[in-house]
C-alpha cells in the first residue's frame, strides 16, 4: 500500500516552508475516509474498505492513491473488472501512475487479455522503477504464448495422426 500518511506529513511540514509548491491539497474527510478503508483492509473487511475509498473518491475526485488500493482490494477478492475500471480511471487522470500502469497489465495478464496486458507493459519507461517488472510480465507473455502455439501445434498433428487411415503414417506411407 501506498504510504500516503508519510506523504501528507512531509505536505504539511512543507507546506509551512513552500506554500506554493503543492498544488493539491486533500479533503480532511477524504483523508479521514480513506485511512478508515485502509484498516478496513487490514482487518479483512473488504466491503467496507472499498466503500470507504469510493467515499473518499467521491469527496477527492484526484484521490489517486484511494483509486489505487480500491483497486488492489477489488483484485484481492478476485473482482478483476472493477479493479481494472478503477486504474483506468486513475490513469485517465495520471497518466504517468507507473505502479498503476503496471498493476492494470497484471491484472489483464491475468484476466487473459494479453493485448490489453502488453499496452500497459509497454507504457512504462525505462526510467521508471517499475521497469524491471514490466520487462518480466511481458517476458513472461511472450514464454506462456509461446508454449500455448507449442501446444496447439502438437495437438493439431495428434489431430491430424488419427485422421489418417490406418496403417498409414503422417506422409501417407505404410
Amino acid at each position: 500500500m501506498k504510504k500516503l500518511l508519510i506523504a501528507l506529513t512531509m505536505v504539511l511540514a512543507f507546506g509551512a516552508i513552500a506554500p506554493k509548491v503543492f498544488a493539491v491539497s486533500y479533503n480532511l474527510e477524504a483523508i479521514r475516509l480513506y485511512n478508515m478503508g485502509l484498516e478496513q483492509y487490514k482487518k479483512g473487511a473488504y466491503n467496507s474498505a472499498i466503500d470507504n475509498f469510493k467515499e473518499a473518491i467521491e469527496i477527492q475526485k484526484n484521490f489517486y492513491d484511494a483509486y489505487y488500493n480500491m483497486a488492489i482490494v477489488y483484485d484481492f477478492v478476485g473482482r478483476t473488472t472493477e479493479a481494472a475500471n478503477a486504474l483506468e480511471m486513475l490513469l485517465k487522470q495520471s497518466p504517468e501512475d507507473f505502479s498503476a500502469c503496471l498493476k492494470l497489465a497484471q491484472i489483464y495478464h491475468k484476466k487473459g487479455d494479453i493485448d490489453k496486458a502488453l499496452t500497459f507493459a509497454e507504457k512504462i519507461p525505462s526510467s521508471a522503477q517499475e521497469y524491471d517488472k514490466a520487462r518480466d510480465l511481458i517476458s513472461r507473455i511472450a514464454t506462456e504464448s509461446s508454449a500455448k502455439i507449442k501446444h496447439k501445434n502438437l495437438e493439431n498433428t495428434e489431430i491430424a495422426a488419427k485422421a489418417l487411415p490406418e496403417g498409414k503414417n503422417i506422409l501417407g506411407i505404410n
